[in-house]
C-alpha cells in the first residue's frame, strides 16, 4: 500500500495515474483483509491480534476512500492548470 501511495505522489502531476495508484492501494488493503483471515484460520494470529489489525485495516481502508474522493473533487481544477 505505501509504495503504490508514493509511486502515485510521483505522478500527482497526472491526475488520472495518480487516483488509479491510490485504487490499487485501496485494493490491496482489502487483500490484505483476506490474508489476515487466512492467518487466523491457520492460527498463526491469535483472535485478539486478528481483531487489532482488522480494525486498523479497516481505518486504512477508510482513510484511502476519503483520499480517492478528495482527489476526485480536485480533478476538475487541476485540470485547468
Amino acid at each position: 500500500m505505501p509504495a503504490n501511495i508514493a509511486e502515485g505522489y510521483g505522478r500527482s502531476r497526472y491526475t488520472q495515474d495518480f487516483k488509479r495508484f491510490l485504487v490499487n492501494a485501496l485494493g490491496s488493503c482489502t487483500e490484505l483483509g483476506s490474508q489476515l483471515d487466512m492467518a487466523l484460520s491457520y492460527s498463526y494470529i491469535p483472535a485478539q491480534e486478528h481483531t487489532k489489525l482488522q480494525e486498523k485495516r479497516e481505518h486504512l481502508g477508510r482513510s484511502l476512500h476519503v483520499m480517492i474522493e478528495k482527489w476526485k473533487a480536485l480533478e476538475p481544477r487541476l485540470a485547468n492548470d
